[in-house]
């Protein structure tokens, strides 16, 4: 029972819940709390003058990058995705709640190139990991002896 089976979804297709969160429910925690961390320095804070897009960038960085851990191999661009709705939802909710000016394009692109950053760093890892696994081993030390069939190999007394 330590192996969970794949549930089927719509169409017969199989649909799995995320592997990752289920088996590290510590991960799932830090990335929780990162999002609403960010989305509490969102709304707090002085309304006299916006933070700097490097800001975004370097908080979309983290965003992308716990997202793509959360996520399964082959689903990197659901991170990428998501990571790119919240940069978008950030702008769109500051423009609403904020005061005039403190939403801003460069943010949003800024928030954008960050999670492309991130998602491409855990991808890149990812993908350089499995590359050097799958490689075999240079460095053999083993000897090999052939004999012929009609010359038997017989131990040494």
């Amino acid at each position: 029972t330590g192996v969970e089976r794949p549930h089927t979804g719509h169409g017969g297709r199989s649909a799995t819940i995320d592997p990752m969160a289920r088996s590290h429910p510590f991960l799932a925690l830090v990335t929780a709390l990162y999002l609403v961390l960010i989305a509490t320095f969102t709304f707090v804070g002085g309304d006299e003058q916006p933070p700097s897009p490097v800001w975004a960038l370097i908080t979309f960085i983290g965003v992308g990058m716990l997202l793509t851990v959360m996520s399964t191999p082959r689903r990197w661009w659901v991170a990428l995705g998501f990571g790119l709705l919240g940069a978008a939802w950030i702008e769109a909710a500051q423009s609403v709640w904020r005061p005039a000016g403190y939403a801003s394009i460069a943010d949003l692109a800024f928030g954008a190139l960050g999670t492309v950053i991130g998602v491409g760093i855990v991808v890149g890892v990812r993908w350089f990991r499995s590359r050097s696994a799958t490689r075999a081993p240079r460095t053999s030390t083993a000897v090999t002896t052939t004999a012929s069939p009609a010359q038997p190999v017989h131990p040494r007394p």
